[in-house]
């Protein structure tokens, strides 16, 4: 049996009113006219709004809508006999989702009501019904389209269609430095470069530098890996898997750019082999008491496999200490030293955990034997370079400590008054 418009609007309901809009962008005012014209609706024929629901900045071509998916479950659990809503495009705009939805509802005797398309059951209606949704999703795919072409153009032009990365913003559709996060990333470029920093301590040290995500919380290593490897800097950009040459200003050179993905590509681990090779994780922190210079990794090969350790060159003899013994005495070194303000320290959620149950750093260092990763993470947040002094004996002692830890004498870590990084200094 076939059902009239008027039939089905003049039976009294309790239904649930439906509003979307695709944008935030779009005015609150779009949300508020389509919610009056359906109370209106109701109200005029006698329903009952048992309630109201609305989804902001949601296309329509997908059913993944936060209240949508709420309104539904509400309705099949039998809280309203129908869904009202301004126009059925409010509803969905795929068609697929729309037949699929609809029929769902239909199953339990529920109903969708455009008031702007006042539709029956016949098979009159429901082809009209039809053709209003083959005309709902050709808008959508011609829009989809007709974006995709603008975006294009923009390409082609040298602008970038999309959100750019941090160190610049957009206004306008045009892409400019950011003056204060634009600095930043040129130097981030340049201290990169130089080769002394692996990614995980220039996690801590850009953290410590003011590069931090709008939330500010630390830019993770991977995020950093993505950033220094994004030709945008260049003043390139990737879309639509080609690369086009921007009209944007660039924040870095390109010896500069070069050298950063040197060493990137370096420190990727080696095709064909499982794992990462051989990382000198206290490379940068040992300075040599007996030359005055920083002490590097370096490996021989022996009987027994290779042998590693940390060397110092001058005028004598090589000031040398294996890998093994470094460990030791490093953990012992820093089990001298604490937190004391966990606020300005880069420490991710696992080594913050840790320090907060540990007596020192020295203790959590210890337990990470086997996690060369967060050993280097726990390092960079810690200390800065040159921070251990090996002595010609091998003793290792704790030179300088960053902001945010001190020294078990007590004297906090400052900074001193010219702006360079401080610290509690021994010897």
């Amino acid at each position: 049996m076939y059902h009239s418009v008027a039939s089905i609007f003049n039976k009294t309901m309790k239904i649930v009113i439906y509003a979307r809009i695709s944008s935030d962008k779009q005015s609150e005012n779009s949300i508020e006219a389509q919610l009056r014209v359906c109370r209106q609706w109701a109200e005029q024929h006698g329903h009952t709004v048992v309630r109201e629901y609305v989804d902001h900045g949601f296309s329509a071509k997908t059913a993944k809508r936060d209240a949508f998916q709420q309104m539904v479950k509400a309705v099949l659990a039998g809280q309203a006999d129908a869904i009202v809503v301004h126009k059925l495009d409010r509803f969905s705009r795929n068609r697929e989702d729309s037949i699929t939805y609809k029929a769902m509802l239909r199953r339990k005797g529920k109903q969708v009501i455009s008031v702007s398309e006042p539709l029956g059951d016949s098979p009159t209606d429901r082809l009209l019904e039809g053709v209003l949704e083959t005309l709902n999703e050709f808008y959508l795919l011609n829009l989809a389209a007709e974006t995709q072409k603008g975006m294009r153009n923009l390409a082609a032009n040298g602008i970038f269609p999309l959100r750019p990365p941090m160190g610049y913003y957009k206004k306008n559709k045009m892409t400019y430095v950011d003056p204060e996060r634009g600095p930043l990333m040129t130097g981030a470029f340049e201290s990169f470069a130089t080769g002394d920093y692996t990614l995980s301590e220039w996690t801590a040290e850009s953290f410590r530098r003011g590069l931090q995500t709008k939330t500010g919380r630390k830019i993770q290593k991977g995020q950093w890996s993505k950033l220094f490897r994004n030709p945008f800097y260049l003043g390139k950009f990737m879309w639509n898997d080609e690369v086009w040459d921007g009209v944007h200003e660039p924040l870095t050179d390109e010896a500069t750019w070069n050298r950063v993905q040197e060493i990137l590509a370096e420190r990727r681990p080696a095709e064909g082999v499982l794992g990462e090779r051989h990382r000198y994780v206290f490379s940068g922190y040992l300075w040599s008491a007996v030359y005055g210079v920083r002490m590097s990794g370096n490996a021989v090969r022996g009987m027994g496999g290779r042998y590693y350790y940390y060397r110092a060159v001058g005028d004598g003899p090589e000031h040398n200490l294996p890998e093994k013994e470094v460990f030791g005495k490093v953990v012992d070194a820093l089990k001298t030293v604490r937190v004391t303000n966990y606020e300005i320290v880069p420490l991710g959620d696992v080594l913050r955990l840790a320090m907060q149950v540990a007596q020192s750093v020295g203790d959590v260092l210890a337990r990470l034997e086997e996690s060369p990763a967060l050993q280097s993470e726990l390092l960079a947040a810690v200390l800065p370079k040159d921070g251990l002094v090996v002595s010609a004996g091998g003793e290792i002692t704790v030179r300088q400590v960053e902001m945010g830890f001190e020294i078990e004498n007590g004297a906090k870590n400052e900074q001193n008054q010219d702006g360079n990084r401080g610290g509690n200094r021994v010897g």
